[in-house]
């Protein structure tokens, strides 16, 4: 029987509602200053939610239309340049968002890690976006203190970023911990996929671009992870696994023993 030893948690739309309100702002707001003449509404940015990494969003955006766009460089070593700069200024960009205390922390994230900590259980955040910027989301949601105890693994550690499972792999071996004693909190479809062929067992609770998509593979989908003023509803998964409308280690030692 498999005892849980860490837990850990993907960012965006996991540890805050960032996506619309944060980096779908900061894209744009890095299209403006390098003049390129777009811009991504609420409703169109849900497709690029899709898509893993920054970098990758901007490329599969630029890619789709031929490149054709003022500035653009015509060789691919110069447009590997091209987007780098593009996504250093949009991560610059949503640090100040982050700063700016508007992104809101999703229910029952703080509670969850601190209770993880207390018994002793590995915490980490494992994303495709920059890591500096990840470490701003942490420290927002669980304060300075709790969020140095808390190992970030970001897009720069790999080359492939979710579904690919090598993010996930090399937080985990970094941690040395066995994928048979994690469980991997995830919101979107491509990041369970990673969680899973990582090997891990995977608790899903879907953020605001999320909620249609197929959790294929999930040990469990909740709506949220838990407060006392929003209670987590049971959407898959074994009815005895939540706490008075509580996702808690228990539970996920539950899900990880299923």
């Amino acid at each position: 029987m498999s005892k849980l030893k860490g837990i850990l948690f993907d960012c965006d739309g996991v540890l805050a509602e960032t996506e619309r309100d944060g980096h779908r702002v900061a894209f744009n707001r890095t299209f403006e200053k390098f003049n390129l003449p777009f811009h991504w509404g609420a409703e169109e940015y849900a497709e690029y939610v899709r898509i893993g990494g920054g970098k990758n969003r901007i490329r599969s955006y630029l890619e789709a239309r031929g490149w054709d766009f003022p500035g653009v460089p015509k060789s691919e070593e110069e447009r590997n340049d091209y987007i780098n700069s593009l996504h250093k200024d949009k991560s610059a960009s949503f640090v100040e968002i982050v700063d700016s205390g508007k992104l809101p922390a999703r229910s029952g994230v703080k509670r969850l890690i601190e209770q993880a900590l207390a018994r002793e259980v590995t915490v980490a955040v494992v994303s495709s976006s920059a890591v500096l910027s990840v470490e701003k989301v942490l420290r927002h949601v669980v304060g300075a203190e709790m969020a140095a105890k808390i190992r970030v693994f970001g897009g720069e550690h790999v080359s492939n970023s979710k579904p690919a499972p090598d993010l996930y792999l090399y937080a985990l071996k970094e941690l040395q911990l066995n994928p048979e004693d994690v469980m991997v909190v995830e919101d979107t479809r491509i990041g369970c996929l990673a969680g899973v062929r990582a090997g891990c067992k995977v608790l899903v609770t879907p953020s605001h671009y999320s909620h249609d998509e197929d959790f294929e593979g999930a040990s469990a989908v909740v709506s949220c992870l838990g407060s006392k003023e929003e209670k987590a509803k049971l959407v898959k998964g074994d009815p005895g696994i939540l706490s008075d409308g509580l996702v808690t280690v228990d539970t996920l030692q539950k899900v990880l023993q299923n």
